[in-house]
């Protein structure tokens, strides 16, 4: 899976596309919004989306590429909380 991305301090937006259809066309993850920030990665099948939408950090979704992933997601984690140092 190929991936193009761009985004501001507080929002961003992907692309994909197979990489066995290299001049088919690319398909949104989710369109960029305000106070909306992801990223997304495509393993075994399926998009991995760490995304802080209604979340109170970051959360891991998981869906499968024929859909659009921010609608049927399922919630892997559903918060991520910053891991405190130990010193």
């Amino acid at each position: 899976m190929m991936f193009i991305g761009s985004g501001a301090a507080t929002m961003s937006e992907y692309r994909y596309l197979p990489a066995d259809t290299p001049l088919g066309e690319w398909k949104m993850i989710a369109p960029r919004r305000e106070n909306h920030e992801y990223n997304v990665t495509f393993d075994m099948g399926e998009f991995y989306i760490l995304t802080n939408k209604d979340a109170e950090n970051f959360k891991v979704v998981r869906a499968p590429p024929m859909t659009q992933p921010r609608r049927t997601g399922k919630i892997l984690f559903p918060t991520i909380r910053p891991s405190r140092s130990r010193t």
